[in-house]
């Protein structure tokens, strides 16, 4: 008898999973509020407070250096912990700074230091929530990952636009109510983030295996394969 033939994908497989829609409705949320600050950063500085070229630099720097500095420390904590309740806690955690702002806006205290301490803020937040999305991708992605990956572009970038443009309305409603619509943009990623279940457990750590020695692990390896540093030397 002839061997079985393999079976054809049926046409629900090209179907993504709901734990991945999930997914993508977080991750529309997360860049939907950071797009919303990309142009609410610069209105605050500029619009209402008049501040100077310079310091409009400087608090973008103070904006994305955390990014910078605790990203590695990130992934070895998206590689220890449960990435879903990690993103859970940050969407929620996420809210705090911009609601406080919207405060600050709302009562007349708003001033450069304190749209630059917001920016660190989110700038640390945001350190954490990245390795852990894309450590979660990882396990709801289904079987297709480069269809996953692509899809998650698009959403990324779309979700950004979309709230930058939202970030618009501030010129006619006012800062602060504007900032609260950003807070509870991030906020649905919290809600949403819950429908995903719980992922299977990540691989043991090595015993006695510090998250420093991770990141320095990491490092190395990267350094030791021109593939991966160069381009990444020449994106930076």
């Amino acid at each position: 008898m002839a061997p079985p033939s393999p079976a054809t994908p049926s046409p629900d497989s090209a179907v993504a999973p709901p734990d991945f829609r999930w997914f993508g409705a977080a991750i529309a949320s997360w860049f939907g509020c950071f797009g919303m600050q990309s142009t609410l950063f610069s209105w605050l500085l500029v619009g209402e407070l008049g501040a100077s070229d310079e310091w409009v630099g400087i608090a973008q720097t103070a904006n994305m250096l955390p990014s910078i500095a605790l990203i590695l420390i990130g992934g070895a904590a998206a590689d220890r912990l449960d990435p879903r309740r990690v993103l859970i806690a940050l969407h929620a955690l996420g809210t705090l700074p911009i609601l406080a702002l919207s405060a600050a806006v709302a009562f007349g205290a708003l001033s450069v230091p304190l749209v630059m301490t917001f920016g660190v803020s989110m700038g640390v937040i945001s350190a954490f929530s990245m390795p852990a999305r894309d450590t979660l991708l990882s396990r709801v992605a289904g079987d297709d990952m480069m269809r996953a990956v692509t899809t998650m572009t698009a959403v990324q970038f779309g979700a950004q636009a979309t709230g930058a443009l939202l970030a618009g309305i501030a010129r006619w409603v006012g800062s602060a109510p504007t900032l609260v619509l950003q807070a509870l943009v991030l906020l649905v990623g919290t809600v949403v983030t819950r429908h995903i279940p719980d992922p299977p457990p990540a691989p043991a750590q090595t015993p006695g295996k510090s998250a420093l020695h991770d990141v320095l692990d990491g490092l190395r390896q990267v350094a030791n394969e021109p593939r991966l540093w160069s381009p990444l030397v020449l994106v930076f």
